[in-house]
C-alpha cells in the first residue's frame, strides 16, 4: 500500500521556502534580472529578524546570510565551511547557534545519523531563541529516532515540536510524522484517529499533504482489517 516516504517526512520548511524563491527567479532567463531582488528580500528578512537583538554582530550576520543563500542554491561545498566557522568563531550568537542546526540538517540529509544528532543536540543545548528552528530540530531528532527503531522517542520529539511551530503546513507534516510513529508501535487505531481528527479540524490547511493523509488513512484501515481477521 502507498505510504508517506522518508523524503516527505524530512521536508525542511526553511530550505524549501528559499529554494522556491530562488527557483522562481532563475528557472527562466527573463527572470534572471530579478534574482538580485530576491536576494535583497532574503537579506532584509535576516536583518529584520536580528534588528532587536542586543549588540548584533555584523560579521556573523553577513556570514550567516551568505551561508544560507549558498545552501538555498545547493552549494553545500561553500556553505558548510561557513556554517562550521560560525558555530566555532561566533558560538553563542544567534547565527552561531543556527549554524549548528544547518550542519545537523546537512548530515541528516546525507544519512549520517550520528553527526546529525550530535549537531542538533548541540543546537538545542545552546537554548536558541528561535522557536521555529528549535521545533524543526526536534522534528529532525524525531526522524533519527524513528529510523533507528525508537518510535516512542520519535513521537515525543514530534509532539514537543508541535508546541513550538504553529504554521499550518508544518503542523500537517507533524501529524503525519506522529501517525507514522504510532503505526511503527502497532497503535493503528490511534494513528488513524489522529489523522482523521486533524483532517476534520484543518481540512483547508492540508495543502500538498492531503494526498499523504488519504493514503496513510487507507493503509491504516487495511492494517486494522488485517489485524481483526
Amino acid at each position: 500500500m502507498a505510504h508517506i516516504t522518508k523524503q516527505e517526512l524530512r521536508k525542511d520548511p526553511i530550505r524549501d521556502f528559499l529554494m522556491r524563491i530562488l527557483g522562481y527567479f532563475t528557472e527562466k532567463p527573463e527572470r534572471t534580472y530579478w534574482a538580485l531582488g530576491a536576494l535583497l528580500v532574503l537579506a532584509a528578512i535576516v536583518v529584520f529578524q536580528t534588528m532587536n537583538r542586543p549588540k548584533p554582530n555584523p560579521e556573523s550576520q553577513l556570514a550567516y546570510l551568505q551561508a544560507v543563500t549558498l545552501l538555498a542554491t545547493g552549494d553545500t561545498t561553500r556553505a558548510l565551511p561557513l556554517f562550521r566557522n560560525l558555530s566555532e568563531q561566533y558560538a553563542g550568537t544567534p547565527e552561531g547557534k543556527a549554524a549548528l542546526y544547518y550542519l545537523g540538517t546537512h548530515y541528516l540529509n546525507f544519512g549520517d545519523h550520528d553527526k546529525a544528532r550530535d549537531y542538533l543536540e548541540q543546537f538545542l543545548r545552546t537554548k536558541p531563541e528561535d522557536p521555529y528552528l528549535k521545533g524543526f530540530a526536534l522534528s529532525k531528532l524525531g526522524d533519527i529516532a524513528l529510523d533507528q527503531g525508537d518510535p516512542a522517542r520519535a513521537l515525543s520529539y514530534y509532539e514537543e515540536a508541535g508546541k513550538l511551530v504553529d504554521f499550518p503546513s508544518f503542523q500537517a507534516l507533524l501529524a503525519l510524522k506522529r501517525a507514522t510513529a504510532l503505526k511503527a508501535q502497532g497503535r493503528y487505531q490511534e494513528a488513524l484517529d489522529l489523522l482523521k481528527s486533524y483532517r476534520k479540524a484543518h481540512a483547508k490547511e492540508l495543502g500538498t499533504f492531503a494526498r499523504s493523509f488519504t493514503e496513510m488513512e487507507r493503509e491504516l484501515e487495511g492494517l486494522l482489517l488485517a489485524q481483526g481477521a
